[in-house]
């Protein structure tokens, strides 16, 4: 699947929720449902359901491309709080602009709310994260 189709997929099934709207907890990593017609998360599950697809559904393929940093979740600093998006092959996309976008384009569109790029998060990290979401388990 290429990313702009992984995109296109994601855009049709994400709702956004709160963490701590849908689990009680502030954060939780998911990946989306994609077999569902709709389903809930924020914006790190948006990114990771992306990247998920890209690895064709595949949980190894998907941990490969994490831990080979051929996907980055990166974070991100705004007036009003952190935010995550999913870096592939130079080009960010989110749950926010919902199409990939050079990041040039999101700090020139995003200037008023201090958006800045701060670091993408360590691939063992974004593993843990996982597990604690109980992807594993699916």
């Amino acid at each position: 699947m290429d990313k702009y189709e992984a995109v296109t997929k994601v855009n049709n099934v994400f709702e956004y929720q709160y963490d701590s709207d849908q689990y009680q907890v502030a954060d939780y990593w998911r990946v989306l449902d994609m077999s569902q017609d709709k389903d809930q998360g924020d914006c790190e599950d948006y990114a990771l359901t992306v990247g998920w697809m890209l690895a064709g559904q595949s949980r190894m393929k998907f941990l490969w491309m994490i831990l080979t940093k051929k996907i980055k979740i990166c974070f991100i600093s705004y007036v009003g709080g952190g935010h995550a998006v999913l870096e592939y092959e130079g080009l960010l996309v989110d749950n926010w602009k919902k199409e990939w976008t050079p990041r040039s384009i999101y700090e020139k569109d995003y200037a008023q709310y201090k958006w800045e790029y701060k670091f993408y998060y360590n691939p063992l990290v974004v593993v843990k994260k996982l597990i604690q979401g109980k992807f594993w388990k699916k």
